[in-house]
């Protein structure tokens, strides 16, 4: 009779603890349903914010990630950025490898152009004019998020660079607007 009633006890003990591991998953499963749309949410809204700057040229790229010729880096983002300010640009690359001298452009934006793709990315080409250097970027940022890839196309120097990283309104780093004023 006694192993009877400790039978019963593990099993009913088993019963609730099953209860409550499912109960527990079905709240990890919530919670993860939960986080994925605020996460959603809060890359629609970095979107808006993306593209109301483009339309405006008002809007600084910073760089993550950094490609040329077949390497590629993950690079400090507050030293390698592409920043506009209505006509005003300035495009920065640090050397990050060897054989790559970097990129320091100051400069005016003489030329750009923004067009949807058939996918839904928005696609930015603009001409920067500085005093030592031109150069053009294509500009493609990513449906649905601020997520972005860049590639600086030099005119006096063979080789593309891209860069990849997020497009931010130029209002939120006061260094840029500054450094943007001629």
């Amino acid at each position: 009779m006694k192993h009877l009633s400790y039978i019963f006890l593990i099993a009913l003990f088993s019963l609730l603890s099953f209860s409550i591991n499912a109960e527990s998953k079905n709240d990890k499963a919530t919670r993860k349903a939960l986080e994925k749309l605020q996460e959603a949410k809060e890359d629609s809204i970095d979107c808006a914010k993306a593209l109301e700057a483009v339309n405006k040229m008002e809007f600084a790229f910073m760089a993550e990630r950094i490609s040329f010729r077949a390497n590629s880096a993950m690079v400090n983002d507050n030293m390698n950025f592409l920043a506009t300010n209505g006509e005003n640009a300035m495009l920065q690359i640090v050397p990050f490898m060897a054989g790559f001298d970097g990129i320091n452009l100051k400069g005016r934006v003489t030329k750009s152009n923004v067009t949807l793709s058939k996918k839904g990315n928005t696609q930015i080409s603009i001409d920067i004019f500085g005093t030592t250097l031109n150069a053009r970027a294509m500009i493609t940022l990513y449906k649905g998020s601020n997520q972005a890839m860049v590639v600086i196309m030099p005119n006096f120097r063979s080789g593309e660079t891209t860069m990849y990283g997020k497009i931010f309104p130029i209002n939120i780093f006061n260094e840029f607007e500054d450094a943007l004023r001629y």
